[in-house]
């Protein structure tokens, strides 16, 4: 541990030669095969949503408001009368 706090502290980074260093074919076909994964996840996904049957109820909140703005409504005095 000690040596990892004074390697930090130190600030100096290693020499390291960008042209050695590159990424290689080993992380690109991680990445393919990631996206691969997950093209296939999204696919069971949906498959699993369409098998699921759903039958909307209407919102009881709904019709409680829309009954009293019906009821504020009636009780507005009419202008021009």
């Amino acid at each position: 541990m000690r040596t990892y706090v004074l390697l930090a502290q130190s600030g100096s980074r290693p020499n390291i030669d960008p042209d050695i260093v590159k990424p290689g074919w080993g992380a690109l076909g991680l990445v393919v095969l990631l996206g691969i994964v997950l093209a296939l996840l999204l696919w069971n996904f949906t498959k699993q949503l369409k098998k699921v049957d759903f039958v909307e109820e209407p919102d009881p909140r709904a019709d409680r408001t829309a009954s009293a703005d019906v009821a504020d409504e009636r009780d507005e005095p009419r202008s021009g009368a």
